[in-house]
C-alpha cells in the first residue's frame, strides 16, 4: 500500500505508519516505511536496515602542513536538519529500479526535497548488488571558505561551511566491519570513528613517546591510527553486505555505536543538488563480497614476468657505487633481477643533508645513459622514482630547475583560486616546489609525455624503454585553496580523486609496454583499475603495529579487503630517526630487523624490493656481510615459490581475492582471529598498544599457507594459531592437527610457515618438496640448516 501526503509530514505523530511500500529489486526485497527502509537479500537472508539519513550544516576548520601532505579537518559549530520522511515511491517498468521521494525540514525552517533511487546493478551477473543515488535538492549556498590565521608552525588554515549528508544503518551486536582502504593498525573497524581523507600516513602513528615528540616538532606529521595514503569509502560486513561509496569528498565513518553512519561533506558552493551515491553489495560472507567489490574498484593485472625472478635491490650514490652493490650480491649468488635507484635525477643540498632533486631529467654525471644500456645487457633491469612535485630551486651543483621552469612557463603548475601558481616549501628539508596540475587535461598530457621521455627514455615511437618501472610517489595531497576546473567543483570535492588521477597518468605512460610497471602508495576508489602495483608506504624501522613491520602486514591485509590486491612493502622499512639519542626516539635499521623484514617480504611482496632507507649510511643493507647470506637464501625462497605466487596473482586478477589474507577470508566462522594473544614484552606493549589480535599477528598466503612472522626484537620463536585441519611445517615436515596454539621455533632466516596437509589440499605435494628435497625446489641453502 502507498500513501502520499504532505499533510502527514506536518503531523508526524499521527502518521508514523502512514506510508508503506514493498518491491523486489534484483536479488533484494525492499520494505519501506515512513522514515525507514529495510533491504533483504533473498539468496542469504541478510537484512540491511536504515533509518534513512541525516543532514547537518557545519562550519569546518582545516589545518595544513608539510606542503599539504598532512591535513586535519575538524567540525566546528553545526545545525541539524529535521528527520527525513518518505512521501512517495514508484517502480520503473523495468522492475529493476525503485525511486523513493520525500522531504526534510532544513535547519533554516524551509522544506527541501530529496529522492533515493535504488537500482539492480546491470554489470553484475549475480544480481546481488544495488546501486544507490541519494539526491538532496537544497537551497543555494554562497561559498564561505576563507583563510585563517593559525599556529606559525602550520602552513595554512582554512574555515569553510558545508552541508553534510549521513547515510545511517543498524549494526548487529556481534557484527564486524572491515575495509576503508589501507588501515595499518587494525582490521576490525567496529568502535572506531575516522575520516576518509587521503594524506600522509605519518611517523609514529600513536607509538609512544615518538608520536607527541614528532608532532611537537612538526605539527600533524605524526599521524594517527587511521591516517593513510589510501583512504577508501568501502565497508564490508561479516553479516554479508558491503557498501561502496563513489563520492570523493571528505567522508567521516562512525562505527562507534550500534547506529552506523557514513557522512559525506559537501563544501558550500553554487550547486543546488547534492548527491551521495554508491553500491550496496550482498553475499554470504566477506570473501563472497570481494568479487562484487572489485568489479567497482577494478581488478589489478598480473605483474610482468620478470618480477618473479629475484631481488630488486634498492641502491643509490651514482653508477659506480651501485655497480659495487650489485657485484657484491652477484658474487654471493643472490639472484638480482633489477636495481632501483631514487637519485637518478640528481641531488639537492639541504641543512639535513643531500636529498633527491625533484627535477625529472637524467643526471648523466651520476648515471650516464650508457650505464642503463650496459646493465640491461647483464640481464638486470633498472627502476627509478618520480612524484608530481617539481623542485623550484637549483641542485647542489647550481643547475637550474628546468622542469619546474618549463611547467611554470606552460601554466601547468597547480594554481590557487586567485590564479597564482602554488609554490610551497617542504618544511623538513626546506625545498621550495610546485605541483603538476593533474586536474587539467593539457597538464596531464604533458606529464604523461614527460614520464615516457624522461623516466622511461621513450621519446620517439619505436624506442625501447631503458627503465622497466618506477616508484610513483605521493599523489595524495591537494590543497583546499587549489583552483579546480568548473565541472569538478571545489578542491574538497576532488581531494580524494587526485591519487587516482595521478595513477591514471602513470598507466597512460606505460601503455603499449607490458614489461614496464610502476608502484604507487596513494589511491582512491578506482585506483586498482589504474595502478600496476601498490606499495605500502613509509614504515618506521621498528616491529610494531603502529608504524613498523607489523603495520605493513596489517596494511597488506586491509588493502586486500578494499580491492588493493597486488602490493608489497619496502624490505627493511624506510623511516629512520637518528638525530636524538633518546630512548623510544631513535630508530635505525639493524641486521635482525632487516632479515625479519626479508622473511615477511617473501610472502607479502609481489615485488621483492629493498629500500636503502632514510639514512642508508647507518642502516643495515642486503649486501652487508652479516646479512648477505640471508638475502641469498630468502631471495631464493621467493623465486622457488613462484608457481604458487603466480597462481595467487592470477586469482587476484580474475576474482579480486588478495594473496595476503586475514583469517576471516579463509576461516570466516573461526572467532579466534579477533581474540587477543598474550601481551608482548612490557616496553613494546607500552609503546604501541595495538596489534594484539591473533589475526593481526599472522596471515594466510592464499588459502594454503599460514605465515606467523616474528614481530619482536630478540625473539627466536613465533606465536602460531593453526585453525581446523592438518597443517605441516614447511621445513621439518612435522604435521599437526588444528585447532591449536603453538610457540614455534623461528630462528633468523627460517620463518614459521605451515601449509595445508589434508589429503585433498591442492598444493600439498608442491610444499612437501621443501622438506624432502629443498635443493630440488630451485634455491640454494647455505649455512642455515634449511629443511631441518
Amino acid at each position: 500500500m502507498q500513501l502520499s501526503s504532505w499533510w502527514c509530514f506536518f503531523r508526524v505523530g499521527l502518521c508514523a505508519d502512514a506510508f508503506s511500500f514493498s518491491a523486489r529489486i534484483g536479488g533484494w526485497q525492499l520494505e519501506a516505511a515512513d522514515s525507514s527502509l529495510e533491504l533483504t537479500l533473498a539468496s542469504t537472508g541478510t537484512t540491511w536496515r536504515s533509518p534513512l539519513f541525516s543532514v547537518t550544516s557545519r562550519v569546518r576548520h582545516s589545518e595544513v602542513n608539510l606542503g599539504g601532505w598532512s591535513n586535519k579537518i575538524q567540525a566546528g559549530s553545526e545545525s541539524r536538519y529535521g528527520d527525513p520522511r518518505i512521501t512517495s515511491a514508484h517502480k520503473k517498468t523495468s522492475n529493476r529500479t525503485v525511486i523513493l521521494s520525500g522531504v526534510i525540514r532544513a535547519s533554516g525552517g524551509g522544506l527541501e526535497e530529496w529522492t533515493l533511487q535504488l537500482s539492480a546493478s546491470d554489470s553484475l551477473s549475480d544480481g546481488d548488488a544495488l546501486s544507490f543515488n541519494l539526491d538532496l535538492r537544497t537551497g543555494k549556498h554562497e561559498e564561505t571558505r576563507f583563510q585563517d590565521h593559525c599556529d606559525h608552525r602550520l602552513q595554512a588554515c582554512y574555515t569553510y561551511s558545508s552541508t553534510d549528508i549521513a547515510l545511517l544503518w543498524e549494526l548487529g551486536a556481534t557484527e564486524r566491519i572491515v575495509g576503508a582502504g589501507e588501515q595499518y593498525s587494525t582490521v576490525d573497524l567496529r568502535g572506531q570513528k575516522f575520516d576518509i581523507w587521503s594524506g600522509e600516513q605519518g611517523v609514529g602513528r600513536g607509538r609512544e613517546p615518538l608520536t607527541p615528540l614528532v608532532d611537537s616538532a612538526v605539527p600533524l606529521q605524526a599521524g594517527n591510527m587511521h591516517t593513510t595514503y589510501s583512504a577508501v569509502p568501502v565497508l564490508l560486513s561479516t553479516r554479508g553486505y558491503g557498501l561502496f561509496f563513489a563520492n570523493t569528498q571528505l567522508i567521516n565513518i562512525d562505527l562507534a555505536t550500534s547506529l552506523a553512519s557514513v557522512t559525506v561533506s559537501f563544501e558550500h558552493q553554487a550547486a543546488t543538488s547534492l548527491t551521495v551515491s554508491g553500491h550496496l553489495m550482498g553475499g554470504s560472507n566477506v570473501r563472497a563480497l570481494l568479487p562484487s567489490l572489485t568489479r567497482f574498484t577494478g581488478r589489478m593485472g598480473v605483474p610482468p614476468d620478470w618480477v618473479f625472478d629475484g631481488l630488486v635491490v634498492g641502491a643509490e650514490g651514482g653508477h659506480q657505487i651501485v655497480n659495487e652493490r650489485i657485484t657484491s650480491l652477484l658474487k654471493a649468488n643472490v639472484s638480482v633481477v633489477a636495481v632501483w635507484i631514487q637519485d637518478w635525477s640528481g641531488m639537492i643540498s639541504t641543512p639535513k643533508g643531500d636529498v633527491v632533486w625533484w627535477n625529472w631529467e637524467l643526471d648523466e654525471e651520476r648515471y650516464p645513459r650508457w650505464w642503463f644500456e650496459a646493465i640491461r645487457k647483464q640481464g638486470i633491469r633498472v627502476l627509478t622514482y618520480i612524484n608530481p612535485m617539481l623542485a623550484a630551486s637549483p641542485n647542489k651543483d647550481g643547475k637550474p630547475p628546468t622542469v619546474f621552469l618549463k611547467a611554470e612557463q606552460l601554466g601547468y603548475l597547480l594554481k590557487d583560486v586567485a590564479g597564482k601558481a602554488i609554490v610551497l616549501q617542504d618544511q623538513i628539508n626546506g625545498i621550495p616546489y610546485g605541483q603538476v596540475d593533474l586536474l587539467r587535461d593539457d597538464a596531464r598530457e604533458w606529464w604523461v609525455h614527460l614520464i615516457r621521455c624522461h623516466v622511461m627514455f621513450v621519446c620517439r615511437d619505436g624506442d625501447d624503454p631503458l627503465v622497466s618501472g618506477w616508484m610513483h610517489d605521493y599523489g595524495e595531497q591537494l590543497l583546499l585553496n587549489a583552483s579546480v576546473p568548473g565541472p569538478l567543483g571545489t578542491a574538497s570535492d576532488v581531494h580524494n580523486l587526485y591519487p587516482e588521477m595521478s595513477a591514471a597518468a602513470a598507466q597512460s605512460a606505460t601503455h603499449g609496454f607490458p614489461e614496464v610497471t610502476f608502484f604507487a602508495r596513494a589511491g582512491a576508489q578506482r585506483a586498482p583499475n589504474f595502478t600496476r602495483m601498490f606499495w605500502l608506504g613509509d614504515q618506521l624501522t621498528s616491529y610494531d603495529a603502529c608504524d613498523g613491520l607489523q603495520s605493513a602486514v596489517i596494511g597488506a591485509m586491509t588493502g586486500g579487503l578494499s580491492g588493493w590486491s597486488i602490493t608489497h612493502t619496502d624490505l627493511g622499512g624506510f623511516t629512520m630517526v637518528n638525530e636524538v639519542n633518546v630512548p623510544g626516539f631513535k630508530f635505525v635499521r639493524n641486521a635482525e630487523l632487516l632479515i625479519r623484514w626479508l622473511e615477511v617480504g617473501v610472502f607479502v611482496n609481489a615485488l621483492y624490493r629493498s629500500h636503502p632507507g632514510l639514512d642508508p649510511k647507518t642502516s643495515s643493507q642486503p649486501w652487508d656481510a652479516s646479512v648477505i647470506n640471508y638475502t641469498r637464501n630468502l631471495t631464493g625462497l621467493f623465486r622457488a615459490l613462484r608457481p604458487y605466487r603466480e597462481s595467487l596473482l592470477q586469482e587476484a586478477s580474475q576474482t579480486g581475492l588478495p594473496p595476503v589474507r586475514h583469517g576471516l577470508l579463509v576461516f570466516p566462522d573461526d572467532p579466534s582471529w579477533f581474540q587477543f594473544r598474550r601481551q608482548r614484552r612490557e616496553l613494546q606493549w607500552i609503546q604501541c598498544r595495538r596489534g594484539q589480535e591473533i589475526g593481526l599477528q599472522q596471515f594466510f598466503w592464499g588459502d594454503e599457507v599460514i605465515v606467523a612472522p616474528v614481530l619482536e626484537a630478540g625473539r627466536k620463536t613465533a606465536d602460531v594459531y593453526l585453525p581446523a585441519g592438518l597443517w605441516s611445517h614447511i621445513w621439518t615436515g612435522r604435521t599437526l592437527q588444528g585447532p591449536q596454539h603453538l610457540v614455534w621455533p623461528a630462528p633468523l632466516g627460517r620463518p614459521a610457515v605451515f601449509y595445508r596437509a589434508d589429503p585433498s589440499a591442492q598444493w600439498r605435494r608442491f610444499f612437501k618438496m621443501f622438506e624432502d628435497n629443498p635443493l630440488g625446489a630451485g634455491f640454494e641453502l647455505v649455512g642455515f640448516g634449511w629443511g631441518g
